[in-house]
């Protein structure tokens, strides 16, 4: 049996969680995420190396998990956010990256009420956000497009 991940309490007013993704060096490794502590104060300006980037995405049915490895403790979370990190990994070096679903300890309703009331500066913080809106159908013009795309690069 693997031990549950225990958010420890955010004790800054500008406080936030980030997930540390490292290299996604084999694609059929399990993902194992660090999760550490950030200030956003910290952030901001036109500082281009110290930054992070966040994920806006479906959440889905919530009695569809996935477990993934925080700190190398267990953490449920939803299917959607699951499949999202699966395609956000550089194979080159380590990201921070912030995700609701994972940063804000879900079972704390007063950090929950928080965290919720800082999100628009969470997001405006950061370099890049990404939206993702899960996977595209194989026959879907947009599997085609991005399909055509990898191709191109290649």
């Amino acid at each position: 049996m693997s031990m549950k991940y225990k958010y420890a309490p955010l004790t800054e007013p500008d406080g936030i969680r980030l997930i540390e993704l490292q290299p996604a060096l084999e694609s059929s490794a399990p993902i194992r995420y660090k999760l550490v502590h950030a200030n956003l104060s910290r952030f901001g300006g036109d500082d281009i190396l110290n930054h992070y980037m966040a994920l806006s995405y479906v959440w889905g049915c919530p009695d569809k998990t996935r477990r993934v490895w925080i700190n190398g403790t267990s953490l449920e979370i939803t299917a959607n956010l699951f499949s999202a990190l699966c395609n956000i990994p550089d194979e080159t070096r380590a990201l921070l990256l912030w995700a609701d679903g994972i940063c804000i300890n879900q079972s704390d309703s007063d950090e929950k009420r928080l965290q919720i009331a800082i999100m628009g500066q969470i997001y405006s913080g950061a370099l890049h956000t990404i939206i993702y809106l899960g996977l595209a159908a194989i026959d879907s013009a947009e599997f085609q497009c991005i399909t055509a795309l990898r191709q191109s690069c290649n």
